[in-house]
């Protein structure tokens, strides 16, 4: 053999081994990102867990929190370090549109700074008294030049931020530039290769208090009705996937914790029933995998793909997807020109979530009660609440029970107000034979593991207007501007909502029979099935039992005792106004307070077999009013 045939030889060699590394590594990711789409108890938390673990031990951090987007990075790490509209940031840099978005959202104002050997120019004392943090990139830097934003930073009291995004390419100088901040970020979107979870972010902190912080914000605060938060959770799809690549990157995980051991620790040893469903589609495998080996941004054929899907299912003209349904909700609300300071009539007995979506670009909510059996709005009430500032009536048909959505959109217009409905709890409600959402300008939708169509994190805005439409697109991501938000859905989620969509249509009718069959079953004279509008068809999220008496409460712990899982215990619901973080906006709705006293929710979802919908039965006619 000559030496010129061995050399083709070797180098055909080497790249049937590249092409061997290459589909050994999809098959890794593949089967990372399945385990993840589950649907686990936890709702996936577990993998994200694993995900920051591996991110702070990998890169040298104390704390690290994965978020959606690269943006939502900037709206938690805010969040986290407490800031309010009027404090200032000084940028050192050219810094991405996404960064200038997410303050411009916040509204803190930017000071730029690009002698970084400098103090900042024409600043008094009360000026410099408002910068909370110092921006700066790492690419392109020295050690002089760090030092000296070090020190400016020093000077003012606040804590430096590193942008790390332009050095993932020279992994080296992430794990060596620990420590030379209080905190870093960067993004995790489609054109950060081996770091690229499609679309997100990630926030590094020496702090792990802070890091805590930043954690507890991004995931709604918790929704302990104490603390604001957002909800810029990364998904576990996207965790699992940005898992197996940092381990590609850094080898050698040190034995962590796997999370299948996570994911049965999570599950309760007592519980009886469980109150997610496996939402698996047989299709998972084939549409994941084609989707990692394309483009897994939210420009890419699997979110294009995925949004045509959801035009069909929903008989849309528009249909555009987000991070989560509380981005949907943002977007919107953003599309339709909402100013800090403008006003939306809604009614407090819809979710935190979508509270904390108007408060995060300063909208103000403005509660009215709801009819005494529906969470139809009482539009007496509402005209009465209405001021110079009120922009747009909002609706949420909580758990997928209809609301007299047509009567609310006429009020609407006769006002001139937006009538947005969110839907994250209403895929497939009806109202007069069609989908609710055709009543509204802009509607939204959540696709988190609580829901009934599951992509892990996620949500999409329809509308029938190509107006709306636009404006929809470009609050969801600033294209070439040289500021604005990022709130696009990541491939690996389309791909799951391609998966599973065609499931939904037989999801939703299992839902109603076991409704029904609850209805015919339940022979407690304490007890009634919650009753729904005129015209209107509930998709069954969770079914409704009416205490009579009005004693839900007892109810609830009856059925907790039983097995019977209740969003109402879980989630303490009452009236928005009567959580501390919204006690200010407080404003007495008797039917909404009324209303969610007297229910409890019962889980009816595909998951249930008969054995498990007749305990229900049993567990509703076993119940009795205390006496």
């Amino acid at each position: 053999m000559t030496p010129q045939a061995k050399s083709n030889d070797v180098a055909a060699s080497r790249e049937d081994l590249a092409q061997v590394a290459e589909v050994v590594a999809i098959h890794a990711e593949v089967e990372a990102v399945l385990a993840a789409a589950m649907g686990p108890m936890d709702d996936g938390m577990s993998h994200v867990a694993l995900y920051e673990h591996a991110l702070a031990s990998r890169l040298g951090w104390k704390d690290a929190v994965a978020v959606s987007s690269d943006s939502g990075a900037i709206t938690v790490l805010l969040g986290a370090l407490n800031m309010a509209p009027g404090d200032a940031v000084l940028v050192c840099y050219a810094a991405p549109a996404w960064l200038f978005g997410a303050l411009d959202q916040a509204r803190v104002d930017v000071v730029g700074q690009t002698d970084i050997q400098a103090a900042p120019a024409g600043f008094g004392p009360e000026k410099l008294g408002r910068i909370r943090a110092v921006f700066c990139a790492l690419d392109g830097i020295g050690g002089d030049d760090l030092k000296g934003v070090r020190s400016m930073a020093v000077g003012l009291g606040v804590p430096l931020v590193l942008d790390l995004t332009c050095c993932l390419g020279t992994h080296a100088a992430i794990t060596t530039r620990a420590g030379h901040a209080p905190i870093a970020f960067f993004s995790t979107s489609h054109d950060q290769g081996s770091f690229s979870t499609g679309e997100g972010g990630v926030l590094l902190f020496e702090d792990g208090e802070l890091g805590e912080r930043a954690r507890s914000f991004a995931q709604f605060g918790r929704l302990d009705g104490v603390h604001i938060g957002v909800n810029h959770k990364i998904s576990p799809a996207q965790a699992a996937l940005g898992q197996v690549r940092l381990e590609q990157v850094f080898p050698g995980s040190g034995g962590t914790k796997s999370g299948v051991a996570f994911i049965k620790q999570a599950v309760p040893a007592n519980a009886r029933l469980a109150d997610r469903f496996d939402p698996r589609s047989a299709a998972d495998r084939a549409e994941v995998t084609l989707a990692l080996a394309g483009d897994l941004s939210g420009a890419g054929e699997p979110v294009l793909r995925y949004e045509r899907a959801l035009e069909r299912w929903f008989g849309a003209p528009h249909a555009l997807s987000v991070s989560s349904g509380y981005a949907a909700v943002l977007v919107a609300l953003t599309a339709l020109g909402l100013q800090p300071g403008d006003e939306v009539l809604l009614a407090p007995t819809c979710p935190l979530c979508t509270v904390f979506a108007l408060t995060a670009i300063g909208v103000v909510p403005v509660f009215c009660d709801t009819h005494r059996d529906s969470f139809s709005l009482d539009l007496d009430q509402a005209r009465s609440r209405l001021s110079p500032r009120t922009r747009a009536v909002m609706d949420v048909p909580m758990w997928g029970y209809p609301v007299q959505a047509d009567k609310t959109s006429q009020f609407a217009k006769a006002h001139g107000l937006f009538y947005v409905l969110d839907l994250a709890l209403g895929h497939g409600t009806e109202l007069d034979g069609q989908l609710i959402w055709k009543y509204a300008d802009l509607a939204t939708f959540s696709t988190h593991g609580s829901k009934i169509l599951v992509t892990g994190e996620g949500g999409f805005v329809v509308c029938a207007s190509p107006e709306l439409a636009a404006r929809v697109h470009a609050a969801r991501h600033h294209g070439d501007r040289d500021r604005g938000a990022n709130y696009r859905l990541a491939g690996v989620q389309a791909a799951l909502g391609i998966a599973r969509l065609p499931l939904l249509s037989g999801h939703i009718r299992r839902r109603r029979q076991l409704m029904g069959e609850i209805a015919e079953g339940l022979g407690n004279p304490h007890l009634a099935p919650f009753p729904q509008v005129s015209g209107g068809l509930a998709c069954g999220v969770k079914m409704l039992i009416q205490e009579r008496s009005g004693a839900g409460s007892s109810l609830n712990e009856h059925l907790a005792t039983l097995g019977v899982p209740s969003d109402i215990r879980t989630y303490r619901c009452r009236p928005l106004y009567e959580f501390p973080v919204l006690s200010e906006r407080r404003s007495e709705c008797p039917n909404a307070a009324s209303l969610l006293s007297s229910v409890a929710t019962l889980p009816v979802h595909p998951g249930i077999t008969p054995h498990m919908r007749d305990h229900i039965i049993s567990a509703l006619n076993s119940y009795r009013m205390r006496s």
